[in-house]
């Protein structure tokens, strides 16, 4: 059970229902509803109503004209982005930020103990360095994890950049290409670092999440689809040694519940100002207090050591980070055809 056993997990809320989305176990959410073709049907134009003409040939003979089935033609995907909230508490003696505010402005990752972090309108991204290398000569998993993010987040810049090839691949992008191109920037641009972290990186795309967890074992990915107003929480080990699913869900709801407009007969609920970042807060500090409370006797991290055999109270002293978005309508998407 050590600081780097851990898998992160995302949450996805939407009203009225909630669901959990975990590496390990997962939902495809089916479409709410299959929307039925009409039958397309040629229409005549008849020449002689109008212009008192001679009757119309036979049928057969007839001229059509052109019909568009607007209930069979594709319909353009969603277009969503995310408006997001961060939240960080290092364990005590560690740096939630670098001392250097020289160091700060080249990282695009945000530093919390071992823990980094990543947030955009497209991308949430959180690393969670392996602390079993502490006592190695030279080993730095705080620094690792920062950098596996810093470069997750270049790699997401470039399909912002009209002068790269990424560009065009907007909608190919892939996390688990994104992860190993961040590992292979620290191979050649940073050899010094010595580490190792887990991670898990969610890139949107339209109405699709796509999810890359990197755990200890291994690398996992799936997609999901996501509707207007899904939440979406990822965390590190901080957040889920500490809250129950249960509790972060129970949290969710009471936030929610504050910026919800009750729906009638012919409205549903409407979510309204929701501010991802009082969620995040509140989600962090709770977990903080549980991790600095060992005469707390429910955490996750004491069930799990009881079930292994160790007799261990209270919450579990770590890095916490937490991640908050809610999926929203984007407003101005560039045109990216060639």
């Amino acid at each position: 059970m050590s600081s780097g056993q851990s898998i992160k997990r995302a949450f996805v809320t939407s009203l009225p229902a909630v669901r959990l989305l975990a590496s390990s176990s997962f939902t495809r959410l089916a479409p709410r509803s299959a929307t039925a073709t009409a039958a397309c049907r040629r229409l005549y134009y008849d020449y002689a109503i109008h212009h008192h003409q001679s009757p119309p040939p036979p049928l057969t003979y007839r001229k059509t004209l052109p019909l568009f089935d607007f209930f069979a033609a594709t319909k353009p995907k969603p277009s969503y982005q995310f408006t997001y909230g961060a939240t960080g508490f290092a364990k005590r003696g560690r740096p939630t930020h670098h001392d250097s505010s020289l160091v700060e402005e080249c990282y695009r990752s945000v530093q919390v103990g071992e823990d980094a972090y990543i947030v955009r309108s497209d991308a949430l991204g959180v690393a969670d360095g392996v602390g079993g290398w502490a006592g190695t000569l030279g080993a730095n998993p705080a620094l690792y994890s920062r950098t596996l993010m810093h470069h997750a987040y270049l790699e997401l810049e470039r399909f912002d950049n009209v002068e790269d090839d990424a560009f065009a691949r907007y909608n190919d992008a892939d996390p688990v290409d994104i992860i190993q191109r961040s590992y292979d920037a620290i191979q050649h641009q940073h050899k010094g670092i010595l580490g190792s972290t887990t991670a898990c990186l969610a890139l949107l795309r339209d109405d699709e999440l796509r999810i890359a967890n990197l755990g200890d074992c291994g690398i996992s990915a799936f997609d999901i689809k996501v509707e207007k107003d899904d939440i979406i929480i990822m965390g590190t080990d901080g957040l889920y040694d500490n809250l129950f699913d249960r509790d972060i869900l129970s949290i969710v709801r009471s936030h929610v519940n504050a910026y919800t407009i009750p729906g009638d007969g012919q409205r549903s609920p409407r979510l309204l100002n929701f501010n991802p970042q009082k969620l995040s807060d509140a989600l962090a500090a709770r977990a903080r207090s549980v991790s600095e409370d060992r005469r707390n006797i429910d955490s996750p991290f004491q069930t799990r050591a009881i079930n292994e055999g160790y007799l261990y109270q209270g919450g579990k002293s770590d890095d916490i980070s937490v991640l908050v978005a809610i999926v929203r309508d984007s407003e101005d998407s560039p045109d990216r055809r060639l």
